[in-house]
């Protein structure tokens, strides 16, 4: 796997750099501003763009949106210090693939990168659990089978993957997302 490091802050992308090389993750390229990140990516072409969400002037939601229209089809892990509820359902709604914070271990990035790759999702349980708790009902109040697919998707199965466990189909799977 490759990937984009995007960060504006140069020690965390050459800290981000050395752990994942530890795992055999080659990192194509780094950047700390939008326009630097979408020259890298027509450089590098990425299997997984890794960003924080505070890039300077430009927005969160500036960001993923622009790296969206540009690369539709490269997968977005955040990385950010934010964890609550409005940050995440923002950044999600912005068309990011999974969202892990900064105070995670190095396990469950390693995951959230993998997930991403290989064209699922991935919320950290920190995360997943904040973004779920300002929901207007509680969790409890779910179906017992839209909490197995809260559970899957929070593993990180892609919709292909959750079809197969739940044993529904694919346009199942998409229509409860």
């Amino acid at each position: 796997m490759n990937v984009l490091l995007v960060d504006d802050h140069v020690v965390v992308r050459m800290a981000l750099e050395h752990l994942l090389k530890k795992h055999s993750i080659e990192v194509m390229g780094q950047a700390g501003t939008l326009m630097e990140a979408l020259s890298e990516l027509e450089r590098c072409r990425p299997d997984v763009v890794l960003l924080d969400l505070n890039l300077g002037s430009d927005g969160p939601k500036t960001v993923i949106q622009e790296l969206r229209r540009c690369h539709p089809d490269i997968p977005i892990l955040v990385l950010s210090m934010h964890e609550d509820s409005a940050t995440v359902r923002n950044a999600v709604a912005a068309g990011v693939n999974g969202y892990v914070v900064k105070s995670s271990g190095e396990t469950e990035l390693l995951t959230g990168l993998h997930a991403v790759a290989g064209g699922g999702s991935y919320f950290g349980p920190r995360v997943a659990r904040h973004a779920l708790g300002g929901l207007p009902r509680p969790v409890e109040t779910f179906a017992d089978r839209d909490r197995v697919l809260v559970e899957l998707l929070a593993r990180g199965l892609n919709n292909k993957a959750i079809a197969a466990e739940m044993n529904v189909s694919l346009g199942g799977v998409k229509s409860h997302l």
